[in-house]
Order: C-alpha cells, then sequence, then structure tokens
C-alpha cells in the first residue's frame, strides 16, 4: 500500500473547495478493496475514487456507495457560519418521479421534501430530477418548481438552474423557495436543456 499525506477529509467523492492548513492534514494508506452491495460484488474505479484506511477505519467515496445503494448526492455550500451540506436522497426506482413537464417530457422530477429554516438559511426543497433520452453527452438542465396552496393560487416559485446531467441519469437537487410553508401542488417548467458537452466539462 502507498502512503501518502492527504488534506482534511471531507465529502470525500464530492467537489468542495476547502482551505487547508498544516494542522489539519491525515495520514492515511490507499486501501484496495471490494465491496459486496446487497449481495452483488462491486470495485471502486480506482481512475475516479480511491479508498482510504485510516488509524483502521476505512474511508470510502461517499458518492459512489450512495449510488450504488441506489440514492443520490448532492453537496450544498455554507452560509455565513453555517457549514456545509451534503443531501442524501434514498430511491428504489424512479417511479415516484412523476411531475413532467408536459412541453418537455425528458425530464421529470419527484420525492419533495420541504426542509425549514435552519438559522439563517431560507426555506429549500430537496428532490430528484432526472433526464431521459437526452441527444447530448453532457446537458445543462434548468427548471423551474412552482407551488400552489389547495385553492390553486401561486404561493412561491424556485429556479434549478444549470443542472449538469447525463442521459438516464438521476440526481438530487436543491431549489430555494423562500417564505413557503406548506404546498397542495406543484408543477414544473423546463425552460432550457444545453448541449454542453463541447464546452470544456468532463
Amino acid at each position: 500500500m502507498k502512503k501518502f499525506v492527504i488534506g482534511l477529509i471531507c465529502g470525500i467523492g464530492l467537489t468542495a473547495t476547502t482551505a487547508v492548513y498544516a494542522s489539519d492534514t491525515i495520514q492515511a494508506y490507499l486501501f484496495p478493496v471490494k465491496f459486496m452491495l446487497n449481495g452483488e460484488s462491486r470495485e471502486v474505479d480506482s481512475k475516479e475514487y480511491v479508498v482510504l484506511n485510516h488509524n483502521g477505519h476505512t474511508y470510502v467515496p461517499l458518492r459512489w456507495v450512495a449510488e450504488n445503494m441506489g440514492a443520490t448526492v448532492s453537496y450544498q455550500e455554507s452560509e455565513g457560519n453555517t457549514p456545509p451540506w451534503i443531501h442524501l436522497m434514498y430511491y428504489q426506482t424512479d417511479s415516484g418521479l412523476l411531475i413532467k413537464d408536459p412541453k418537455e417530457n425528458r425530464v421529470s422530477i419527484g420525492n419533495l421534501q420541504l426542509k425549514k429554516i435552519v438559522h439563517d438559511y431560507p426555506n429549500y426543497v430537496t428532490a430528484q430530477l432526472k433526464l431521459q433520452d437526452s441527444p447530448y453527452p453532457l446537458s445543462s438542465v434548468h427548471f423551474t418548481l412552482f407551488f400552489y396552496d389547495e385553492n390553486g393560487k401561486l404561493i412561491e416559485k424556485g429556479d434549478g438552474t444549470g443542472q449538469l446531467m447525463k442521459s438516464g441519469d438521476i440526481q438530487t437537487v436543491i431549489v430555494n423557495v423562500g417564505s413557503l410553508k406548506n404546498y397542495s401542488s406543484v408543477t414544473l417548467t423546463v425552460t432550457e436543456i444545453i448541449d454542453i458537452s463541447n464546452a470544456g466539462h468532463d
């Protein structure tokens, strides 16, 4: 096993920018290992992820494990004195992603969860978004959710901008919805799907 020093292990498998100081370094080892997930043997793609051993504990790529267990992951930047958030949402199938734009049937959303105000955070909704049958290798999906009360009156809307997705992807999305307290129904409008496969993204 190769020995090396890494910076603060936080959100392994997620893209996050963290200031690292000398006092925040730890000593860990590459730990080649195979996984058995729900009875199926799985290997981590060593070109993209690594597994680490530190003081006898195994540190695994969170996104890889979550998605192989049937969940989605997203990272929410910190605001003010509140630390960043990592959102994990579990799904067994995509049968719950029933909200669609009647004019754009390639995109669907569902499993909405309203999050209450936490300290200085506004209310927000987490959901799972699916893009299917896209002709582009990589797309930027822009959408808006409209929330209505029991009388059909619009009470709030929230935009989802620039969600990077491949065809068939299901991803956790976070939509800020301001003062929304509750809602009776929600609709989806897809505002744009942009081909960015040749825009310098992997």
